[in-house]
């Protein structure tokens, strides 16, 4: 796009989380105010490269989800710098949750507020500081309520010749529409697992069976793969509870799946929707088990010792049930739905499923 001179002013970086498109968002942005770019990078040593690799060029804008916290003053991204940095420097592949627990968020909604698309407008009507182009980098558009995508709406439909917008999503469906419809859309696939195992192998160290293992599960994302070699603690606690709850909708156990039901709820929106995630995960791992096909499973020990027993009650008379039960509940806890009722429903929902043959 840059050396055939046809950069449209706003493209949509999507795909899920963890496959590094605010990585690439940052290169290519680097790249555009590089000095002396060369075979399709930047050099990385100029002035603007420098500056763009310290999240400190002038000409490169920041835009991301917050929670405002009018105590301490901290009601706009710039006030968010300092943790900011922080972030992109230890979680490059920019794990949500990391991010909620960066800015001490707690149960609270991130957002991109009405006050940043003042910002933002003030930022792009500035002649640029060194830079060809002014380059402005969303994260998480799908967070921007309705009045800041209103507000931003016309300046992204009709920039000024000098601006570009980089809009990272996970969920682009989630983007107003009318924002949507004005980028082009860069999709970001997952990538095969070969390919995660070995960057585990180099990055974490990890032998080739562990590193295939956590491979498997992260399905094509490299952030998510990450996350799960240093979640250890995380990790045991949702296999034991996932065991738990399979072991009490089996035997019909009212009384502990209600209880089960409100440990799920009780740990937040995200950390719910992560152990749902590993659930539906779970759910699929002991389908292929239960096809007598070991080999393409990717379980831990611990897992395996339990599928060996479990994986007959997973079958084609209910792993469709499930699964879609597993991912709707996931979806409305996201959407702020009231997590107690839905994970009790969705107990429920695989108590009576779990017999089936």
């Amino acid at each position: 796009m840059v050396s055939t001179g046809r950069i449209p002013h706003a493209l949509l970086f999507s795909g899920r989380a963890g496959l590094g498109k605010m990585q690439m968002a940052r290169a290519f942005a680097q790249y555009l105010a590089c000095e002396n770019p060369a075979d399709g990078d930047s050099c990385g040593r100029c002035p603007a490269c420098r500056q763009a690799a310290a999240l400190n060029f002038p000409d490169i804008q920041y835009v991301f989800p917050i929670i405002r916290r009018k105590a301490d003053k901290k009601e706009i991204c710039d006030d968010f710098l300092p943790e900011w940095r922080s972030f992109l420097a230890d979680f490059p592949y920019m794990p949500y949750n990391r991010w909620m627990d960066a800015v001490n968020a707690g149960n609270s909604q991130l957002t991109i507020y009405v006050t940043e698309s003042a910002r933002i407008l003030h930022h792009l009507s500035l002649s640029t500081f060194s830079a060809r182009y002014k380059v402005c980098i969303i994260w998480l558009p799908e967070r921007m309520n309705a009045d800041t995508s209103n507000k931003l709406l016309k300046i992204i439909e009709e920039p000024f010749p000098d601006t570009i917008f980089l809009l990272v999503s996970n969920e682009p469906g989630k983007i107003l529409p009318t924002i949507f419809s004005r980028t082009q859309q860069i999709n970001f696939r997952p990538l095969p697992d070969a390919l995660v195992s070995s960057f585990l192998e180099t990055e974490k160290g990890l032998d080739s069976a562990g590193a295939t293992a956590v491979a498997r599960l992260a399905e094509g994302s490299p952030g998510r793969a990450l996350e799960s070699v240093d979640s250890h603690v995380e990790a045991a606690e949702f296999r034991n509870l996932f065991q738990d709850i399979m072991r009490s909708a089996y035997a019909r156990k009212m009384t502990d799946l209600k209880k089960q039901s409100e440990t799920v709820a009780a740990m937040g929106r995200d950390k719910a929707a992560r152990f749902l995630s590993y659930t539906g995960a779970m759910l699929r791992e002991n389908f292929v088990y239960n096809l007598h096909r070991p080999e393409l499973t990717m379980l831990s020990e611990p897992e395996e010792a339990f599928s060996a027993r479990f994986s007959p009650f997973v079958n084609s008379a209910n792993i469709r049930q499930m699964s879609q039960a597993v991912g709707e509940a996931r979806e409305d806890i996201l959407r702020n739905a009231n997590s107690k009722i839905v994970c009790f429903d969705l107990l429920l929902t695989i108590m009576m499923n779990i017999r089936k043959k």
